[in-house]
């Protein structure tokens, strides 16, 4: 999910799909602002998972403010 002035933008597809790489280069190509909110859904249920959360953290670098919800997706969205 990428937030932009008054748009949100929900990036959707299966697992390693590319969503992740795809929505942070979108959003950052979008603008020039230092803050970015991802939501991750992701669920660290074995050390692959794990493995892939702690690389996309990395990608993201600080500008992204990271908020995890694997279930109540729509709770966080109301929030915004």
């Amino acid at each position: 999910m990428l937030k932009f002035l008054n748009m949100i933008i929900l990036v959707l597809g299966g697992a390693r799909s590319g969503k992740s790489r795809y929505a942070i280069k979108y959003a950052e190509s979008l603008s020039n602002f230092s803050n970015f909110y991802y939501i991750a859904t992701a669920q660290a249920m074995d050390e692959e998972i794990k493995k892939r959360i702690e690389r996309h953290k990395k990608e993201r670098g600080n500008k992204w403010r990271l908020i995890e919800e694997p279930l109540d997706l729509c709770e966080v969205l109301k929030k915004f």
